[in-house]
This record gives C-alpha cells, structure tokens and sequence, in this order.
C-alpha cells in the first residue's frame, strides 16, 4: 500500500499505524492548502519579512533566505514551524490574489491564461460565429490599442488578384469598402445599393500615385483657411474666392488665381529645366509638347519634341509664324487677363495697332510709326542710352537732366541740347569743345554751317575756338608764346582722302601771356609748290602780306625776310622792276625807332645793265639805306647801313649791316 494519495500526494494512514491522528491531521493541513487553492503573490525571490499564518506565496525562480533551493513551490507559513513548502503537480490551478488571476504549473513553471497562446475555431462575442464569419462581436464598439508603443491591424491575403479589405455595410449591405481589392492597388470605392461600387480612389502599388477617378470636392475656404490645406499647414492650400476661380495660398497669402480669362502668379514658379524632348511642363496625352529651360535666362516652347519659340533677355525668336485673330481697339487679339481693351490688333492689311482702354494710341504700317500719344522712354545715361539699337546698345539717345537731351556714341557724351543751346564735344563747366562735322551727298553748298542771330540788339552769332594749356576737362592753364589758339582748314580729295589741306587760317599767340591779356597774329596760309606758306600776317603792330598783292588788276608782291648782322638775303621780287617799299620793323613814319632802315627804292633789275635809285617822298628816312648793282656778299656795303643791290638775274639782295639781326617786310609794285 502507498504512502501517499497519488494526486494530491497526501498522507496515507498505514495498517496498524500507531498515532494515527498525526498522518491524518497532516492531510487535513495539505488538504487546507490545496483545496480552494490561493496565493498571495507570484514570482518573488525574497519571502516576506513579516508573513501571518496561512499566507501563500508561489516563489520565483531563484528565491533566497528562508526561501532557497525552493523554487516555483507553494510557501506556507505555519505556527510553529515557519516555511512549508509544496511541489506543485502538472497541471495545478492556484488563484493568484495580487494579480486577481489564475495560474496553471505547467511544464515546469506557472503561467496565467494571458501568458500562453488562446486557440479557438470560433468566437463570438454577444453573437454567434460560423464557418464564414468566424470572429463576430455584437458591441457599441470595438477598442483595439497599444500595449506600450504601437498598434497594427493587419489584413493579409494569399494573391495578389485575391481581396485584403475592410467592408462597410448597412443592414448587411456593402456601401464602402477600403483595400487591395483584386490587385494590389489601394482602393476606395462606394456603393448606393450593395451592387454598382465606384472608385473614389486609387493608390498604385508600383509607384505610390494616387488616382481621384470621380474627382473631388472640397469646401470654398479662403486665404486664411483653405478649402484644401494641411494638418501641419492650415493656411497653405487650394481655394475658391469666387465661381470659377481656383486660388492658391500659401502663408495665408494668396499667391496663384486660375479664372475664365487667365492664369495670374504674384510669386516666381521654380520648375527642372527639362528638355525639347521632355519639356518642364507638359501634358499627360502629349508629353514632348511644352515649356523648357535651354539654358541661362531662357525659355522655350516645344511641341512635338523641338523647340519653336525661345525667349531670352535679348530678343523672342520663332521658327513658325505667329498668328492671332485681328482683333478690335475694344478687344484686340492679344490683350491682358485684368485689361481686355488693352493690347495689340490688326488695324488693316499691313498695319499693326496698339490700343489702351479701348481706344488706338498707336499704327505702325509699311510707311510709318504713328502715335496719337506723347512717346516716353526713361532717362538712360550715356552708357545706356533709353534710345539705342540692338547692336550698339550704348549709342543714342537719353536725358541728362531736366530740358536736356544728351546724344552719346561708344558710351561716352558726344552732344546735347539744352535751353543753352547746342553742344557738340565733350562737355566741360565752362564750355564745349569739339569736332563738328557736316556731310552731304549733294551740291550747291547743301554741306553748310549757317549761324544766324534774331534780335533787336546789335549783338551777332560767333564762332568761338579756344585753347587751353590744361590736360583736364575744364582746366584754364595760360597758353604759351606761339600756341595755336585756332585753325579754320580748308581740304580737299587726292582720289584717296579727303584730308588734304589746301589752305588754312590760323591764330597763334605772340609774345608773352598775361592774365586778360592774349596778344595773337592771324595768319592765312595756301599751299604752294613748297608747301604751305604765309600769305598775309597780321598782328597788334599791323599787318603783312608775303607775295604779290593784286589791286585793280595791278599784283602786288610782299614779304618778311629776318637778315642777320652782317647777313645778305636774296628775294625775288615777282617782278624785274618796280617800286619797292622796305620797312624794318613794319613801321615807314618818322616816328619809327627804326626809321633810317626804311626806303622807297624803284629797281629794274631785269637788263644786263640794272638799275637802281632811291625815293625821296619821305624827308630823312632812308638815311642809313644804300643801292648799289654790284655784288653783296655780306662786308661789301658800309657798315652801319643796309644795302640793298639790283641784279640782272631777276633778283634783289639787301644786306644788313645795322649792328643787329632785324625784320624787313618788302612790298613790291
């Protein structure tokens, strides 16, 4: 016979046992533990410090204290006696009261119901489960949650052509459904009758695009709020500010409006460059006809993959024509979205209006460019011209100041017009200087600068030239002896160019300048067959003519000859007798310093035997002149005096015998 019960394990009493009471009682306390079986905790290591009689705890997997080598056995304390300890069986029940659960010994440890996997063929929670629905809940609602972090519910099909899907039904009939139905596009369609379902929308698996196959409708919204905005965004999105306008907003700020007329932006559009083939933007059933960025600054329009029309900062070029309707001043063919009278329209055959408010400002035909209002263009500067041309962006046209108009070339001032006058150079605080050309392609004097003056005075028009010493524009640098203050030059064409002088008249300064006081000659020159060479000079102590004077069909021959001390000079005459005058000096009166060089001598130097006499019209002058017809080679004449000698060669020598080099201005008659 057994000493103990084979499930329970309690104590058997023995045949012939003595003291019987004490194996029974000890079923009995087994008994009262196992039976109604209960637990205080579960799990703990440590045995409680202070444990009344009767409490149970089911100890953990290392227990320590009163409680080591004890692992996962019932704890009982009793008094006397302290710790008893029970070996669990497979399969022993106990109620754990801290967790309010009960706990099975199975394969060696305990676990409570939610600690081990439920299987069931069917549930049915406040209604039955079949074959078909093997899950159903009959509740207001159904709480799925976390259990510290997330939360899936998951829907898993075998095919892809099967159906993973959540149904909504009324009175058991479809109205809505959401999932992979029969692919694995993510839909969601709707139903009125169970039957007919729609597609509202559609998210392809292969690319992510989302499908709207009935469209969508949003409220109207407005710049704050939009009609169609973002959780994270509220005030950027899409609106409707009016019937058949679509607006959208970003910042609470409308920035696009779509209308009947016309598209209209207030901020930049930033889109890829794209190319001919692929534009920017494009459409769906024409993906190679749009808008490109070939590069820098520029835009392009392309259909059928090749670029038509490419706008840049320079210029819009076209390889096709560009045709519009003809349009009215009311509506021209080409106007604006906010301003429909305003724009561009066919006037006539060849001919071209700009119309504002309805009415033509503007024709341009094949003849002329007419406006019916003033012309503006912005000021400009001499650098960039408001009036230039498309190759040479930096000559025309432009405002310097108020009542001024400046003409530039190569970016540099060349003339303006003011309530002044005209200036023509480069400009300066006290004055213009410049070059002044006029051409023309006619005869009769057409190249002609003609200056009037209109007025009741007795002033009358100048031309001024001037010169100055300074390297500065508007500097006044005094001028120098023999400075060329001005030259007017008269030229003429060799068949190669025109600049060949043939005369000219020029002023230079004499002497020495002072401050308001510029002491100048004026002298005409012609060209010869030497060259170029002084015909008249004349200056602040009278004036000179070198060569023959012609009066009353009678010519006349001058010159200026500077003889050294002791000097001889030849002269020819022009002629081989005459009356000669000789001054020194320019001066012939009495009151010349210098008047005993002067004479009135009548030569005939031509024949083989010259002869020569001197004047006696003036008293005393001459008085230090001599004629003789020999040879003068410089030390023949008398010193003191100047001899003048006819030769039989044409000629006249005068030597100077005076003490000093001196002047002789000659005029022959």
């Amino acid at each position: 016979m057994s000493d103990t019960s084979p499930i329970l394990a309690l104590p058997l009493i023995q045949p012939a046992q003595a003291q019987k009471h004490v194996t029974h009682n000890e079923a009995l306390r087994l008994l009262d533990v196992l039976v109604q079986a209960a637990a205080l905790t579960r799990g703990a290591n440590t045995p409680p410090a202070t444990p009344a009689v009767g409490d149970r705890h089911i100890t953990g997997p290392a227990p320590t204290g009163a409680w080591a080598g004890q692992p996962a056995r019932i704890a009982i304390w009793e008094d006397p006696g302290g710790w008893f300890f029970l070996s669990p069986a497979e399969g022993w029940t106990v109620h754990v009261v801290a967790e309010d659960a009960a706990v099975t010994f199975i394969d060696g440890q305990w676990s409570a119901m939610a600690d081990r996997d439920l299987r069931v063929a069917r549930l049915g929670i406040g209604s039955d489960a079949d074959t078909t629905n093997r899950l159903a809940v009959v509740s207001p609602a159904t709480l799925l949650t976390h259990a510290g972090a997330g939360h899936q519910v998951k829907v898993n099909k075998a095919l892809a052509g099967d159906t993973a899907s959540l149904l909504f039904q009324t009175n058991f009939s479809g109205r809505a459904e959401m999932g992979t139905t029969q692919s694995d596009d993510f839909r969601i369609k709707v139903s009125s009758d169970g039957l007919l379902f729609r597609d509202g929308m559609s998210v392809a698996a292969a690319t992510g695009v989302v499908s709207l196959p009935q469209g969508v409708l949003v409220a109207d919204g407005v710049a704050a709020a939009p009609g169609l905005g973002f959780a994270a965004d509220p005030d950027t999105g899409l609106a409707r500010p009016a019937p058949d306008q679509i607006g959208l907003v970003t910042a609470g700020v409308q920035r696009m409006l779509l209308g009947n007329t016309g598209l209209s932006v207030t901020v930049p559009a930033l889109l890829p460059d794209g190319t001919a083939g692929a534009p920017a933007i494009s459409f769906a059933a024409d993906t190679d006809t749009g808008i490109v960025r070939p590069a820098a600054n520029q835009m392009g329009v392309v259909t059928a993959g090749v670029q038509r029309v490419l706008v840049s900062t320079a210029a819009v070029s076209s390889t096709l024509p560009l045709q519009a309707p003809a349009g009215s001043a009311g509506a021209p063919a080409i106007s604006f979205s906010g301003d429909s009278n305003t724009g561009m329209l066919s006037a006539g055959a060849d001919q071209i209006g700009w119309a504002t408010g309805g009415t033509q400002r503007l024709l341009l035909s094949t003849t002329a460019l007419t406006p019916t209002v003033p012309v503006l263009a912005p000021s400009g500067n001499a650098a960039a011209p408001s009036l230039s041309f498309s190759g040479d962006t930096n000559t025309g046209v432009y405002s310097l100041a108020a009542d001024v108009i400046g003409f530039a070339t190569n970016g540099v001032e060349r003339m303006r017009v003011s309530n002044n006058g005209l200036q023509i150079g480069d400009p300066v605080a006290n004055g213009v200087f410049g070059l002044v050309r006029v051409a023309a392609l006619s005869s009769g004097g057409a190249a002609t600068v003609h200056v009037s003056a209109y007025g009741a005075d007795a002033g009358g028009p100048a031309l001024r030239l001037g010169k100055t010493r300074s390297v500065a524009l508007g500097g006044v640098d005094i001028v120098q002896a023999n400075d060329v203050l001005g030259s007017i030059n008269f030229l003429g064409s060799d068949g190669t160019t025109i600049n060949n002088l043939g005369a000219d008249i020029v002023s230079s300064v004499v002497g020495t300048p002072a401050v308001g006081d510029i002491r100048s000659n004026i002298r005409l020159r012609t060209r010869g067959a030497g060259g170029m060479a002084d015909r008249l000079i004349a200056d602040d102590t009278g004036a000179a003519i070198i060569g023959r004077l012609a009066m009353n069909g009678c010519v006349a021959w001058a010159t200026a000859v500077i003889i050294a001390d002791d000097a001889v000079a030849t002269v020819a005459p022009g002629r081989t007798g005459g009356f000669l005058t000789m001054t020194c000096g320019g001066q012939v009166s009495a009151a010349a310093t210098n008047e005993a060089l002067s004479a009135h001598i009548f030569f005939d130097c031509g024949s083989t035997a010259p002869a020569i006499s001197k004047g006696t019209g003036f008293a005393g002058i001459g008085a230090n002149v001599a004629v003789v017809t020999t040879d003068l080679a410089g030390t023949s004449g008398t010193d003191g005096n100047v001899t003048v000698s006819a030769r039989n060669d044409g000629t006249l020598k005068i030597e100077n015998r005076s003490g000093a080099s001196a002047t002789f201005n000659l005029w022959v008659m």
